[in-house]
């Protein structure tokens, strides 16, 4: 009997549904960037207590996305969505320690200075809530939140183009395979997937293996030698 070799454009359809998924998450993506950056540019139009014409090309771009845009496009995403104004952030960033070493500066009877530091610490806090904002309604690392949704779907999209890059299934060493009841049979009619499928070593030629180890060795050193001290302390209290 031959093997099932059921829908032959499963893998099509599929892939075909990822990307409308994606492109559906991005573009919820783009508009709240795109909102985010808005409000940033008022929120500085309204207080110029600080220069962040630096930030203007970013806060003034506009996103937008095609509706058949493919993977490379979706994922060159993934960084702005990430940090939608790095350069607006990154000149907060200095802004604030400038500020905190002004006010230790500061003469206490300098009315004038402390009311240029308010200004300026009321325009930092106002950016960075609007930033925060975001972050917290976006850009979560949980299940459920649009960025980490986003970040799923786009690796489902890329193994499967990454394994079945023509569309057709094919039987992939330490994925999937497709047997015949011949093959159930000689293995005993286990259906245990690893007795087909093989099993695949991937190497990540840019991760320090050797490295890793000494740290989980010292790890471990360091976890015994606070439970050996634990049980001295149980053992003096006996």
């Amino acid at each position: 009997m031959a093997a099932y070799r059921g829908d032959l454009q499963a893998i099509n359809k599929t892939t075909e549904q990822l990307q409308a998924q994606n492109i559906e998450q991005a573009t919820n993506l783009v508009a709240a960037v795109n909102v985010l950056r808005q409000h940033c540019a008022a929120i500085i139009a309204n207080n110029s207590a600080l220069d962040f014409r630096e930030a203007q090309a970013e806060l003034a771009q506009t996103l937008s996305i095609a509706t058949d845009v493919k993977y490379d496009t979706c994922h060159d995403l993934v960084k702005t969505f990430e940090n939608p104004v790095a350069t607006l952030s990154g000149l907060l960033e200095a802004y604030k320690n400038q500020l905190d070493s002004a006010k230790k500066a500061l003469d206490k009877k300098d009315s004038a200075g402390k009311k240029q530091l308010d200004q300026q610490g009321k325009l930092l806090r106002e950016l960075t809530a609007a930033i925060t904002a975001y972050q917290n309604q976006y850009g979560k690392s949980q299940v459920g939140e649009p960025l980490h949704d986003y970040n799923q779907a786009l690796k489902d999209w890329h193994h499967l183009l990454e394994n079945f890059p023509d569309g057709h299934y094919a039987d992939v060493e330490g994925l999937c395979k497709i047997v015949d009841l011949a093959e159930v049979a000689e293995n005993d009619y286990s259906l245990t997937p690893g007795r087909y499928v093989g099993y695949s070593i991937q190497v990540d030629e840019n991760f320090d293996y050797q490295k890793r180890l000494g740290e989980i060795r010292a790890e471990l050193t360091s976890l015994n030698r606070n439970a050996n001290k634990l049980m001295e302390l149980i053992q003096g209290v006996n």
